[in-house]
Parts: C-alpha cells; sequence; structure tokens
C-alpha cells in the first residue's frame, strides 16, 4: 500500500512540474504573405516541430506562432536560419519574441 501513495504522489508531482513549465513564443513573419506558399511553410512547420517546438500555428494573418517549452529552444537566428534553408529570403522576414 506504501508503494502505490508514493507511485501516486511522484505521479501528481511530475504532473504538476509539467503543466508548470514556461514556455517560449516567437512570432515569425514574413512580408507579402510568403507564409501562404502551400509547399515551403509546410515543410517549415515540420521541421520545427522535429527541433522541438511544441507548438506551430500559421494565423489567418499568415504569421507564424512558433511556442517552444523552455527545456528545448531555438534561437531567432537557428529559426531564421532553418526558413533560409527550406527557401524563404532572409530579407522578408523578421522575428520577434512575444509575450503571453
Amino acid at each position: 500500500m506504501k508503494r502505490y501513495i508514493i507511485v501516486f504522489f511522484s505521479l501528481i508531482v511530475f504532473n504538476v512540474s509539467a503543466w508548470s513549465q514556461e514556455q517560449v513564443k516567437y512570432e515569425l513573419n514574413a512580408q507579402e504573405h510568403a507564409f501562404m506558399c502551400p509547399f515551403l511553410s509546410p515543410i517549415l512547420m515540420r521541421q520545427l516541430q522535429e527541433k522541438g517546438a511544441s507548438e506551430v500555428i500559421k494565423t489567418s494573418d499568415y504569421k507564424l506562432l512558433i511556442t517552444f517549452n523552455s527545456s528545448l529552444v531555438l534561437t531567432e537566428e537557428e529559426i531564421m536560419q532553418m526558413a533560409v534553408k527550406v527557401g524563404y529570403q532572409r530579407e522578408i522576414l523578421s522575428i520577434k519574441l512575444i509575450g503571453d
């Protein structure tokens, strides 16, 4: 019985710590609605998720909102490099850290 109680409380502590993880959010924007591209955008979004993004959303105004848990965060430069590698031109991209 004592063993079950320990396991139960361990699970509760683990879940609480997972819920309380801080998140880092970026907004990636491209001029001329370049994220409308039906080919490049899904590739970039998939690669961001493969690199640890917990959520990548394309907004109605064609920006990408990228969320990372605080344990797995790419820098702004790493995100820009990924976008350029996929095929976007650096000159049309801008990125900023956003709050909740």
